[in-house]
């Protein structure tokens, strides 16, 4: 398995290495799901400037993520972090198919930027208090 998925407190880190596959990605996805079934955590994806995640992922990807996330309404948000230009642009794709979820999702060029958006996410809103 070409990644590592770490519980933490707030927020849930899985790194990619190496070439991964969307089953790769997928069954990553579903060791998350089975530890949060309803999406209560964020999570934080570090890819590493060497992986490689082929653009025939993405929509599998997504449809997997529809299917887990029926029985989500609004689930925490999910943050992406890539030091590499073009992986960054590959994951704008990514991001336009995403929208359909039911969470949002960013991508950020390092791991302190998407942490900081992660805590700030989790701040509760006026609306929520």
């Amino acid at each position: 398995m070409p990644c590592d998925i770490k519980f933490c407190e707030s927020f849930t880190e899985v790194t990619l290495y190496g070439e991964a596959t969307a089953w790769d990605v997928m069954d990553a996805v579903q060791r998350m799901h089975v530890q949060d079934p309803h999406k209560e955590r964020a999570d934080l994806w570090v890819v590493s400037p060497t992986s490689v995640i082929p653009l025939s992922a993405f929509t599998p990807l997504i449809d997997a993520l529809k299917a887990l996330c029926k029985q989500v309404s609004t689930g925490k948000p999910s943050a992406i972090v890539s030091t590499n230009a073009l992986q960054r642009a590959q994951l704008s794709l990514y991001l336009s198919e995403a929208s359909a979820l039911p969470y949002e999702i960013r991508t950020f060029e390092s791991r302190e930027a998407a942490v900081a958006w992660l805590g700030r996410m989790a701040q509760p809103t006026r609306k929520d208090t």
